[in-house]
């Protein structure tokens, strides 16, 4: 392995106190620092990821294929059922032309998980259901005797109530992003069933919009954390909803760049300042053009960015003020003629849409609302 270029990166995190180790294209350790043995992680000179139980198979295969399609792949070893160390791994090529990987440990944060937040929000979206359910016929009561005052005041509860709902789904993802609990199941999918279910859905509650989905390629496959993945791009859709005017146009397409699928939501709405652009996916930061005041608790986003780089991948955001936005997921594809990945079984598409509409519910309702106006 020794040439001037992995020298370089070896000289440079050999005293870091960020624990980090290199590995060939195989997964074999070739040579790690001194801040590895501090963590729990039990690695010596000569392992083979492969042959740890701290990563599946197919995290590494997602590992292998971020790191050919020159993305970054942030994913977590387990210690245990509620311990975890994050990582983030990069490739480069030595001199040698070989491939290598270069991981490197977060283990600032503790992976303890001592609060169940999962828990706690789900009871919070059930209070608030309940509250929804009591607020629709109100509403529907005081149209029928035409009192406009109580009308507004009515709506103006359930508005809060649908933002709230959004709140919690996307604090919950969010913290387990802070405290490193966040392990996905991997499953088979074909990419344009979910998209196609998922659209359909969509349109269901959809007024005055309209969401087109388009492929370009027939066989669209890909590993995914299906309830993972959902947040993401629901998160993604629900922005396009929310900030396309009138009868905007929203599309869903999907394509393939080499080892890649591309998947790209598409608006018409009112574009994002160019200065702004930088700062969509940090946490917090929320901006309505309208006012200049911020719009929701800013996480959606950022929740997006943390799935879709979670999935070996990564999204970006291209817009132009006033004319749209395309927000692009890309995530690593997996041949239909990879013997060990092919897609076995059709996931039951309508089941996965089943199980996951409270979710649904929750990132979308706000702006299923915001569309009736």
């Amino acid at each position: 392995m020794s040439d001037i270029f992995t020298d370089k990166i070896i000289n440079m995190f050999s005293a870091a106190k960020q624990p980090c180790f290199i590995c060939d294209e195989l997964f074999t350790v070739l040579w790690l620092n001194d801040s590895v043995k501090d963590t729990e992680l039990t690695l010596k000179k000569g392992d083979n990821l492969y042959d740890k139980s701290a990563l599946s198979d197919e995290e590494l295969n997602l590992c292998s294929k971020s790191i050919k399609a020159k993305n970054t792949f942030k994913g977590s070893f387990k210690i245990s059922e509620k311990h975890y160390l994050p990582f983030e791994v990069m490739g480069f090529e030595g001199e040698d032309k070989k491939e290598y990987s270069l991981f490197i440990i977060d283990s600032s944060v503790k992976k303890l998980k001592e609060i169940d937040l999962d828990r706690i929000t789900s009871v919070y979206r059930t209070s608030i259901f309940g509250i929804n359910n009591v607020l629709s016929p109100l509403s529907s009561d005081l149209e029928e005797k035409s009192s406009t005052e109580d009308i507004k005041l009515v709506n103006s509860i359930f508005n809060e109530c649908l933002k709230m709902m959004k709140t919690s789904v996307n604090t919950c993802e969010y913290y387990n992003l802070l405290t490193g609990d966040y392990k996905l199941s991997f499953s088979h999918c074909d990419m344009n069933s979910l998209f196609k279910k998922l659209t359909d859905q969509i349109n269901i509650f959809l007024k005055n919009k309209s969401i087109t989905f388009t492929s370009s390629q027939k066989n669209l496959l890909a590993l995914i954390d299906f309830d993972k993945f959902l947040i993401a791009v629901l998160n993604v859709i629900a922005n396009a909803i929310e900030f396309s005017a009138g009868e905007g146009e929203i599309t869903i397409s999907l394509d393939k760049q080499g080892d890649n699928i591309i998947v790209k939501v598409s608006d018409n709405g009112v574009g994002i300042p160019s200065d702004r652009i930088g700062l969509v996916f940090n946490p917090f930061y929320s901006f309505d053009s309208d006012t200049n005041m911020p719009k929701g608790v800013g996480l959606g986003l950022t929740v997006a960015k943390q799935i879709a780089e979670a999935h070996g991948g990564s999204i970006i955001v291209m817009s132009e003020n006033l004319k749209g936005t395309d927000i692009v997921i890309r995530i690593p594809s997996i041949e239909a003629s990879d013997g060990r990945l092919r897609l076995k079984s059709e996931p039951r598409y309508d089941s996965i849409m089943s199980n996951n509409m409270s979710v649904f519910y929750a990132l979308l309702s706000d702006s299923f609302n915001s569309d009736l106006y």
